[in-house]
C-alpha cells in the first residue's frame, strides 16, 4: 500500500506537539491527524490487532487504539513514527502492554535503529511478520468461535508474544463460551485509560501514596483486633 504523507500542517503540529511533551497527544488540534493515522495502520495491518491478530472488521474506532510500541511518556521523540505506531485492540494495548518495557533487550540502549526486531523480545508489528512466529486460527460454526495460537517451530518471539498479551487465555475463554461456561470478558478493561500517559515521577508517587495508604489501613484493622 502507499506510504502515509504528512502535509506541512501536519509536521509543524508534530513538532510543536513533540515540543509540548506526550501528554500534548490528547491535545483538540491532533484529532483529525490522529484519526488519518489510525485508518492508515488499520489499512497497514489488514484490519487486525497488531499483537493478538484478532479482527478489527466491524469494531467502531473508539475499541481500537494507536498504540506507541515504545512508549509515548518515555520516548516522546517517536510519538509520530510510523514505525513506533500500531494499531492495537483496547486489551492488548491498555489491559496488557501499558507502560512495561520490559519486552526490550539489552542491546536497544544506545542502538542506532530503537526499532530493529531484534531488540525486541515479542513479535514486532512493523519489523516482524506475526505468521512467521504464531500459528493463530479462527474457527466459527453458527455463535460458536474457537480461537487457537501456537508457536511456530518454537519461536522463542512466539512463545514470548503468547506469554507477555495472554493470548491462550483467549484460546481457554473460547473454547468455554463454545461449551456455555460464564467466561470473564477479557476485553473488560476497567483501569484509568490516562495511567499510561502519566510520568515516571507521577507513577512513583502514586505507588508510594497507594502503598502508605495501605499501609495505614493495615495499622488500623489490626488495632481492632
Amino acid at each position: 500500500m502507499a506510504n502515509f504523507l504528512f502535509s506541512r500542517t501536519d509536521y509543524l503540529l508534530i513538532k510543536d506537539s513533540i515540543t509540548k511533551g506526550h501528554k500534548s497527544w490528547k491535545d483538540e488540534c491532533l484529532t483529525v491527524l490522529k484519526a488519518k493515522i489510525k485508518e492508515y495502520l488499520k489499512a497497514r495491518q489488514r484490519f487486525v490487532c497488531c499483537y493478538c491478530l484478532r479482527s478489527f472488521h466491524g469494531e467502531f474506532n473508539f475499541v481500537i487504539d494507536i498504540e506507541h510500541i515504545l512508549p509515548k511518556h518515555k520516548h516522546t521523540e517517536h510519538m509520530f513514527e510510523l514505525e513506533n505506531l500500531a494499531a492495537s485492540c483496547k486489551r492488548c494495548n491498555m489491559k496488557m502492554k501499558g507502560r512495561r518495557i520490559d519486552f526490550l533487550k539489552d542491546s536497544f540502549i544506545g542502538s542506532s535503529d530503537p526499532f530493529a526486531k531484534e531488540h525486541y523480545l515479542f513479535i514486532h508489528p512493523n519489523r516482524d511478520v506475526f505468521e512467521d512466529h504464531i500459528d493463530y486460527e479462527y474457527h466459527q460454526k453458527g455463535r460458536d468461535i474457537m480461537v487457537f495460537y501456537r508457536p511456530i517451530k518454537d519461536s522463542s518471539k512466539g512463545k514470548y508474544n503468547i506469554d507477555f498479551f495472554k493470548l491462550e487465555q483467549l484460546s481457554v475463554n473460547s473454547f468455554s463460551k463454545a461449551q456455555g461456561l460464564d467466561v470473564e470478558d477479557e476485553d473488560h478493561y476497567d483501569g484509568n485509560p490516562d495511567d499510561d500517559d502519566i510520568d515516571d515521577e507521577e507513577e512513583q508517587l502514586k505507588s508510594s501514596l497507594h502503598a502508605d495508604i495501605d499501609s495505614e489501613i493495615e495499622k488500623l484493622f489490626n488495632s481492632k483486633l
